[in-house]
């Protein structure tokens, strides 16, 4: 379950990969997540986006990340900035609280075994 929330939170975090793979870069690190997950309807078109719901009219960002998601789910942010990390924990903590059903069903997806979740434990209760 945890590992879902990396995968929101990289989404919300919006994280590109630089060309030489070392790090992503941060360039939409101020992006406030707060807004994003207090507001319904804005979160909503992120969430139909991220789980492949809505394939049109999705933000930027988005459609970008989605190129990027692989390498950060199965690298568990390893190279995620410091504020990225602290996103995905808070995306965890509010879908686990607010939104359930969403969260199994990214992790349906996206982690059906439960291998990245167990992986990447240390880092969403961090």
């Amino acid at each position: 379950m945890k590992f879902v929330i990396l995968l929101v939170a990289v989404t919300f975090a919006c994280v590109y990969a630089f060309p030489d793979g070392e790090s992503y870069p941060t360039r939409y690190d101020s992006i406030n997540l707060d807004n994003i997950l207090e507001n319904e309807k804005l979160r909503v078109v992120y969430e139909k986006c991220i789980s492949g719901e809505q394939t049109t009219k999705c933000p930027k960002e988005v459609d970008v990340l989605k190129e990027y998601l692989t390498d950060a789910i199965k690298t568990c942010c390893e190279k995620c900035s410091q504020k990225q990390k602290d996103g995905a924990k808070k995306v965890f903590k509010y879908y686990q609280t607010n939104n359930p059903a969403f969260y199994n069903q990214l992790k349906a997806k996206h982690d059906p075994t439960g291998e990245f979740e167990t992986k990447c434990k240390s880092i969403l209760e961090g």
